[in-house]
């Protein structure tokens, strides 16, 4: 038997490769439409479910969002990026952190906010994750304390993320309670200063939303108590919602309290929902005023790509409804699913590579002149993984 040649080779290994892609989607189409036929049925009764709740006002409940909202709102939209992951350097990690804010809508004066922060920490992405919503969040204070005492004039501020940090179970605030210290004292932080953000807000009659964007949840399926409705709220939302129309998921305390019941009456789901269930008491229990957030789930009014509904935290003020809000919210999300203002601060706070090379490379110059010791500045600063200097902007 004679070898093939090394073409023949490369073609024969192709078709093999092909072949075997081919089998694994179309058995994986097979698996997710067995699961996906059985759930259509009850993906309907769904919708008739939640839409006999909006009779009596039950939470959850659907409904539309309305057409005419009171105005055109000021918006002040907020988004913070940071190096993900961080770059990897012999003496720790660096992280760089953008911050976005900007001004939309019928807002008398215009606050816009383009800032770069430089951190160089020993742990890793987590923490950088951390300060990069303490900044964001120190932000939002600040404009908040101008605007109670008049200097600054806005309705809705609008931040890229979630409202309500995501605090892990283990993490107990004001306790040291985990690995690292570190990562407590800045969730401490990052607590207080989602507490004082709410009760400013509150205070100087301003509507807080935090839009949620990668989540997984099943919160809908806990909520009707269904343990069948194997299917993330999303997904859910992106089949049984038309456009202009909202699911009200009810507020934290409702989602804590529907879940305290379901892992109670289904101890299946105990395993697979009870990390959720700690986080959201976690949340519960350090912000008071997460009974004052309500979780809703809505579809723009007008098409977006794949059909993407929008999760929301939303804190709203005294002066409008939930109607207003969302009904305004609905009419300016754009074709990629999130409220244009948010789109816009997303584009604006993406960390472009050149950047990080500039952070780098000025840490390296400004440690050689302060340590007087460029061998050690450079022991310090010197990347770990020197086959990765073209990502972050090195000419090689």
């Amino acid at each position: 038997m004679t070898d093939l040649p090394l073409s023949n080779e490369v073609e024969h290994e192709d078709i093999i490769t092909v072949r075997l892609i081919h089998d694994s989607i179309r058995e994986e189409a097979q698996r997710i439409t067995r699961r996906f036929s059985k759930l259509r049925t009850l993906l309907d009764s769904t919708r008739k479910e939640l839409e006999s709740r909006s009779i009596e006002r039950k939470v959850p409940y659907l409904s539309r969002v309305p057409k005419n909202y009171p105005k055109d709102f000021c918006v002040l939209a907020l988004d913070t990026s940071f190096t993900s992951p961080p770059i990897e350097l012999t003496g720790g990690r660096l992280g760089v952190i953008f911050r976005v804010a900007a001004q939309f809508g019928s807002c008398k004066s215009r606050v816009v906010d383009h800032s770069a922060l430089v951190k160089f920490v020993d742990e890793g992405e987590h923490v950088i994750s951390l300060i990069s919503k303490i900044i964001e969040r120190r932000y939002v204070l600040s404009v908040l304390e101008r605007a109670v005492k008049g200097y600054a004039d806005f309705d809705i501020v609008i931040m890229d993320g979630e409202l309500l940090p995501r605090i892990p179970p283990g993490a107990i605030i004001g306790k040291v309670r985990s690995a690292s210290p570190l990562a407590t004292r800045l969730y401490s932080e990052l607590v207080e200063l989602t507490n004082k953000i709410m009760e400013l807000a509150d205070k100087a009659g301003i509507t807080i939303v935090g839009t949620l964007k990668r989540v997984y949840g099943k919160d809908i399926q806990v909520m009707l108590d269904n343990p069948q409705l194997d299917i993330t709220d999303k997904a859910l939302a992106s089949y049984i919602l038309t456009n202009g129309e909202y699911i009200n998921l009810g507020t934290y305390i409702d989602i804590v309290n529907a879940y305290e019941k379901f892992i109670k009456l289904h101890e299946e789901f105990k395993s697979r929902l009870g990390q959720r269930f700690r986080w959201l008491k976690n949340i519960v229990s350090h912000l008071p005023m997460s009974s004052a957030i309500n979780v809703l789930i809505y579809k723009s009014s007008s098409k977006t790509y794949f059909s993407i509904p929008t999760k929301i935290e939303l804190q709203i003020s005294n002066e409008y409804t939930m109607e207003d809000i969302v009904g305004y919210l609905a009419s300016i999300t754009s074709l990629n699913g999130v409220p244009f203002p948010i789109d816009v601060v997303d584009r604006l706070s993406r960390v472009r590579r050149e950047v990080l090379f500039l952070a780098q490379q000025n840490l390296y110059a400004l440690l050689t002149k302060m340590l007087g010791d460029s061998r050690l500045a450079l022991s310090i600063i010197g990347l770990t993984n020197p086959e990765k200097m073209k990502v972050i902007g090195f000419k090689t």
